[in-house]
């Protein structure tokens, strides 16, 4: 269950005095550190999982009688100390389950896109949450500031039962996973980004934090320019030192001039205007030209 890490730290002892007859309760709290950078390998290993293994272990008590201490002994000397002989000793067993809680998500990397949106319309963006390990997965989505700081045109809901995500923690079983479904409803034009972040409850060390970028127009934005020869450029079987060629067939058909520049990536491709003749004899179409590959 959530709880604040802070306790893990403070408030310590190592040593209590019991007055005659007397009986005093104290928590025996066990910490168990791993100092692996599990978010790196959850980033690298999409597949990583956490599994439940048991520490066992014996807890040791030595008692003292107070009026057999020395009083010469420096004050500052740890006077309990296990090298001393102790009046009494008890020992106690211990076990302990232990798992690293980790929290995932599909979107840590790529983000949440947006792109081309209409002002009054509605968008929808899905993403996953995985718990990664063998025990319950108390876990936040952080979204009381992302939404008032959005005007209000984001909302989460959960895709399985289609209630809103509130700000507030949530469990989920083990290696199980939750769809968050991210509503965009654009009520400003421009270009945004949002910071989303996820947190796991068990372990402050697991953060996700992602970005929400949207773009939004009054109107849709209108094709004008297209491919008619086709999506693929196939050169077939090619030599060695020789080039080869083939055609693309560019429309603009819009109403307005459109400047096209040629920006090849991962090859040496050359663009030519192909010179048609025939078409020096008769009236030219203004709507089209025909680059040349090379």
């Amino acid at each position: 269950h959530p709880f604040n890490q802070l306790f893990n730290y403070i408030n310590h002892i190592d040593q209590i005095e019991l007055k005659p007859n007397e009986t005093r309760p104290f928590i025996l709290a066990f910490l168990p550190e791993d100092t692996s950078d599990y978010n790196a390998i959850l980033d690298e290993e999409d597949s990583h999982t956490f599994n439940i293994f048991n520490v066992t272990g014996s807890i040791f008590f030595f008692g003292y009688y107070l009026d057999t201490m020395s009083p010469s002994l420096d004050d500052h000397k740890d006077v309990l100390s296990t090298s001393t002989l102790a009046d009494y000793q008890v020992s106690v067993k211990f076990r302990a389950s232990v798992c690293q809680s980790a929290l995932w998500t599909d979107i840590t990397q790529t983000g949440l896109n947006f792109d081309d949106c209409v002002l009054g319309e509605t968008y929808y963006k899905d993403f996953t949450i995985h718990n990664r390990s063998e025990i319950d997965l108390f876990w936040l989505l952080n979204i009381s500031d992302l939404v008032a700081y959005s005007n209000y045109s984001l909302q989460f809901i959960d895709v399985l039962t289609g209630d809103p995500i509130h700000n507030s923690y949530t469990s989920l079983a083990s290696y199980a996973t939750r769809q968050i479904r991210v509503i965009f409803m654009p009520k400003e034009v421009g270009e945004f980004n949002y910071d989303l972040q996820l947190e796991n409850a068990n372990d402050s060390r697991n953060v996700v934090q992602t970005k929400v970028h949207a773009t939004v127009r009054s109107v849709l934005r209108k094709e004008t320019l297209i491919v008619s020869s086709g999506q693929v450029v196939d050169f077939g079987d090619c030599i060695s030192g020789t080039w080869a060629v083939q055609q693309i067939v560019l429309n603009n058909i819009s109403e307005s001039p459109v400047e096209v520049k040629f920006i090849p990536e991962g090859a040496e491709v050359i663009f030519d205007i192909k010179q048609d003749t025939a078409a020096d004899d008769t009236q030219p179409d203004n709507t089209s030209s025909t680059p040349t590959l090379a």
